[in-house]
C-alpha cells in the first residue's frame, strides 16, 4: 500500500527523498530503471507516500517519484487514515489471522454502521489505487498486487478494459483461515 521509498520536504520547500531498504523486499533497485534480478524486468512501484504532502505540492512530488520508478497514490487525509486504520487491519487482519474479533472495528462496530463505513472507505482507497494504475499501464504489464489492504483491487481494475495481455496477480501474505471464520467477514 505505501512506496517504498520515504519522501521528505527540505527546508528550502523542495521535496527529495531515499529509499526504504526495509520496503524494497527482494527487488534490486539502485535507483533509476529498476530490474529484478536477471529477468530484465522494469519494476513501477505505485503506492501511497507515507508523508502528508499538499495538494499543491502533489504534482511536483509526482515528478520528482518518477525519476525513480514510483507512483503516488494521493488520497485525502481521511481516507488515508481509514485505508491504513480501518477495515484492513481492524476487521480483516484478525480474521485472516484466524482471530474472531469480539467486537468488530475495536469495539466501535455497535450495529455495523460503524464497520459498513470502514468498509465503503476500504472500497474508495482500492479503486484510487485502480484509477491510477490504469493510468500508467502499457499493453503486456504484469500488476502484482499484494496485501490485505488491496484485496479489491485486482477486481477493480477489471472493471474497466485493461490493455492487451495485461496479467494482474495477487498474493495475501497472510494463510487463508478457515470456512468457519472466512464467512463472519462483514461484507
Amino acid at each position: 500500500q505505501h512506496l517504498p521509498f520515504n519522501v521528505a520536504q527540505a527546508e528550502d520547500g523542495s521535496w527529495g527523498g531515499e529509499w526504504d531498504e526495509w520496503d524494497l523486499l527482494a527487488t534490486n533497485t539502485q535507483g533509476g530503471r529498476h530490474m529484478m534480478g536477471s529477468l530484465n524486468v522494469e519494476v513501477l512501484f505505485v503506492g501511497c507516500v507515507r508523508t502528508r504532502v499538499p495538494p499543491e505540492a502533489q504534482a511536483a512530488v509526482a515528478e520528482m517519484l518518477a525519476v525513480y520508478n514510483c507512483v503516488p497514490v494521493f488520497l485525502s487525509d481521511a481516507l488515508y487514515d481509514s485505508h491504513c486504520n480501518g477495515y484492513g487491519p481492524t476487521v480483516l487482519w484478525p480474521i485472516l489471522n484466524n482471530q474472531i474479533p469480539d467486537r468488530h472495528a475495536g469495539g466501535k462496530g455497535g450495529d455495523g454502521t460503524h464497520v459498513s463505513s470502514l468498509y465503503n472507505a476500504y472500497v474508495r482507497a482500492n479503486d484510487a489505487f485502480a484509477h491510477t494504475i490504469r493510468s500508467v499501464l502499457r499493453v503486456g504489464d504484469m500488476i502484482w498486487v499484494h496485501g490485505y489492504n488491496l484485496t479489491l483491487l485486482p477486481a477493480a481494475l477489471r472493471q474497466t478494459k485493461l490493455p492487451a495481455h495485461c496479467t494482474v496477480s495477487f498474493f495475501l501474505h497472510s494463510p487463508c483461515p478457515s470456512p468457519e471464520v472466512w464467512r463472519v467477514i462483514p461484507h
